[in-house]
């Protein structure tokens, strides 16, 4: 709520929740890593994303956020970044 930024990981489809492609994922953090280099006096707190009911695991997920600027990395995932 507020100032957020909210990165999908899984869609409502067909009456059941499923995963989206990590592929999909990738594309969704990518615009985020542009946001976060284009907004430089914004500080962002991530979430270790995807890796809950989504199913992925740290290594998987973690690598895509290469190149944020400004943001809180969660301890799990400093070691892929």
């Amino acid at each position: 709520q507020g100032e957020t930024y909210a990165i999908p990981t899984r869609e409502f489809s067909h009456r059941q929740m499923t995963t989206l492609p990590l592929d999909v994922i990738r594309a969704h953090v990518e615009e985020f890593v542009r946001l976060t280099q284009n907004s430089p006096g914004r500080r962002w707190l991530l979430t270790a994303i995807g890796t809950g009911y989504a199913g992925y695991k740290a290594h998987e997920i973690a690598p895509m956020f290469a190149g944020v600027v400004n943001c809180y990395i969660p301890a799990e995932w400093r070691q892929y970044l």
